[in-house]
């Protein structure tokens, strides 16, 4: 908030700790790549808190709506994204015997969110077009960010395709790519990952590596139910859904989030069977 206040209200202000990438990012010490997935992750336990605690209900919906509005000027689509998915994730924890409600509050809830967030982020609404733009033209998006990511994913089922087994190696990715990348589109640039942690799992590790990747990201001691079951599916469709967009199980910001409350919930379901608290 000192970023956001610094750069469109006190601009005498000091600069801050905004990220050297992009004059509106408004992320501290990491970009929004990073920050956005995790802020969403914030503000569904803040929300989650505020629908389900028994105290302090105002103070955490409070921060829950902050937590939301900073993400909406952060500018991070994939943090957008998987909040939004969060948010239905909540609805229907809340409203569990009632589907169809669930349904229609959280039609309601994501149209409303994705609204404000397009009208009142120049920052965000340019990011959406340039992605829409970039998507339905991406056979021309040489040197575009999403042009360049569907190319990059295109090419990534190319080369699992070709070894689906035992994939290409760890340490070959970039190499193999290459050679793929000049055989079917030899006017792109090659890349260090596809952008998507399934299609990297897979390149590299094959079909061996994706079933380890998906004991990963679903481990069954998760989804046994306790008064933890809730925040467990949210943890696992919050990591699910943000490895569609990055390699987020490689980036260590995001992994240590992910393997940190991993831990927390599987001690804290321990504790609870043994009648601690």
């Amino acid at each position: 908030y000192y970023n956001w206040l610094q750069m469109n209200v006190f601009p005498d202000w000091p600069a801050g700790i905004r990220v050297a990438k992009e004059a509106e990012d408004t992320a501290p010490f990491v970009d929004h790549i990073l920050y956005a997935p995790i802020l969403a992750w914030a503000s569904y336990l803040a929300a989650h808190q505020a629908v389900f605690g028994g105290r302090h209900r105002l103070l955490l919906a409070g921060l829950a709506l902050a937590s939301v509005g900073n993400l909406v000027f952060s500018g991070g689509r994939a943090g957008q994204f998987v909040f939004l998915v969060l948010l239905v994730v909540l609805v229907f924890q809340r409203l569990a015997r009632r589907p169809a409600l669930a349904a229609l509050v959280s039609a309601v809830l994501v149209a409303g969110v994705a609204v404000v967030s397009y009208t009142g982020n120049d920052y965000l609404r340019t990011r959406v077009d340039m992605a829409i733009a970039e998507a339905t033209q991406h056979e021309e998006g040489f040197d575009t960010s999403t042009g360049r990511r569907i190319m990059f994913q295109i090419n990534s089922a190319r080369l699992f395709a070709e070894n689906p087994l035992i994939g290409v190696g760890a340490g070959d990715y970039v190499a193999e790519y290459e050679r793929i990348n000049a055989r079917h589109s030899p006017d792109w640039v090659t890349t260090t990952n596809p952008h998507n942690q399934y299609l990297f799992v897979l390149t590299t590790t094959g079909l061996l590596g994706g079933l380890v990747l998906l004991c990963v990201c679903f481990p069954s001691p998760l989804w046994r139910r306790c008064s933890l079951s809730r925040l467990r599916v949210a943890l696992t469709v919050f990591i699910a859904v943000v490895c569609l967009f990055e390699d987020y199980l490689w980036r260590s910001n995001t992994s240590l989030l992910f393997v940190l409350f991993a831990v927390v919930f599987s001690r804290a379901r321990r504790g609870l069977r043994e009648g601690r608290t």
